[in-house]
């Protein structure tokens, strides 16, 4: 009798250990929301290899009263094959805006622009937004007649610290862009 009964525990563990979904060397791995409190939580990196998708998004909940940083990174292989990536920090200042917030950082991975959803939203405080677009094809642009702004009406007279336009490197950047309300933000050519 206790032969049987060994041999029954064992092939219990046998059966459970070998269930598809409870491998401890397979990830577990979902990040469908993401909420913040107190702390700031990063992003994690992932890549999408399979499928070049032309938007990447992220879901955030934000306390205005406490504000807080996000941090957002994704890489994908783009249409050439090329390993491309981005980088986003936004900085929503204390009393940005009353009670909490929902909203989504879409990315358009073709065009390099980002949209701050609803829209549109307006702030008490400007939010400052970091963002690169790294290893794109530029080849069709020229560096000297490019800009960051506005992208859903007439251009604003946004303010940054920073932007770089490297064509040869093939990265974007700008650097403290002050965002007064959500919409969508990317780089234009300017007039000659």
């Amino acid at each position: 009798m206790k032969n049987l009964l060994i041999i029954v525990v064992l092939f219990g563990f046998l059966f459970v250990g070998c269930n598809e979904n409870s491998s401890v060397l397979e990830p577990d791995v979902s990040y469908d929301q993401t909420s913040l409190s107190k702390k700031n939580q990063v992003d994690e990196l992932s890549i999408s290899i399979s499928d070049v998708k032309s938007q990447y998004s992220k879901n955030f909940t934000i306390d205005g009263e406490k504000g807080g940083k996000l941090f957002v990174k994704h890489s994908w292989i783009d249409e050439n094959g090329q390993l491309t990536r981005l980088a986003a920090t936004l900085v929503i200042p204390q009393n940005a805006f009353k009670g909490e917030l929902n909203f989504d950082m879409i990315f358009d991975l073709e065009n390099h622009w980002l949209e701050l959803y609803p829209s549109p939203y307006t702030f008490d405080k400007p939010l400052t937004l970091n963002l690169l677009f790294s290893n794109v094809d530029l080849s069709n642009v020229d560096e000297d007649s490019f800009d960051f702004n506005y992208l859903d009406g007439e251009p604003e007279d946004l303010q940054y610290n920073y932007i770089e336009i490297d064509r040869r490197e093939g990265f974007l950047y700008v650097e403290g862009a002050q965002l007064n309300h959500f919409s969508r933000y990317g780089w234009t050519r300017t007039k000659p």
